[in-house]
């Protein structure tokens, strides 16, 4: 993952909350994160989702208040740096770090298959909402055979076969 953006432009997010009157706890919370993140700079980060967790298991921490200030946290830095947007107190955003969907779960050749259909489910006119449910449908059922066949492997190995 690359952090240059973050590393030249974060300046400019924290002058942004001081001229918006943000609190200092908060923009603390921000600067403190930022560097956290630019300090511990993995190789295994693919995404603001694995810097989140890697957070989260260094967090001292098992507070579910204090997971969804970090979260939320997070996801402001994520949207600065992938989005150029800065925070917004009305719009609640921090939803859009930690995917839910079972699409996002999936590994990268049966990501592309969902994203595929999309692409054509699309292009033929089928209205969003049913485009949504038959990719979330299928994506939810490729990810439980994936998952069957990674618990049946992982079985098989353990019993040394």
């Amino acid at each position: 993952m690359d952090l240059n953006n973050l590393k030249n432009k974060h300046p400019q997010l924290i002058r942004y909350l001081e001229d918006n009157s943000y609190s200092c706890s908060y923009i603390c919370r921000i600067k403190t994160t930022i560097d956290w993140i630019l300090d511990h700079d993995n190789d295994d980060w693919t995404s603001y989702r694995d810097v989140f967790e890697d957070r989260i298991t260094a967090c001292a921490s098992q507070s579910p208040i204090v997971h969804k200030v970090l979260k939320a946290i997070i996801s402001a830095i994520y949207r600065f740096d992938i989005f150029d947007e800065f925070p917004c107190r009305i719009r609640h955003t921090t939803h859009l770090l930690i995917p839910i969907s079972s699409t996002d779960k999936l590994n990268p050749e049966f990501h592309a298959i969902i994203e595929r259909f999309i692409e054509v489910a699309r292009n033929r006119g089928l209205k969003e909402s049913t485009v949504d449910s038959i990719s979330g449908n299928t994506a939810a059922f490729l990810l439980s055979v994936y998952s069957d066949e990674m618990e049946q492997c992982l079985g098989s190995m353990e019993q040394g076969v």
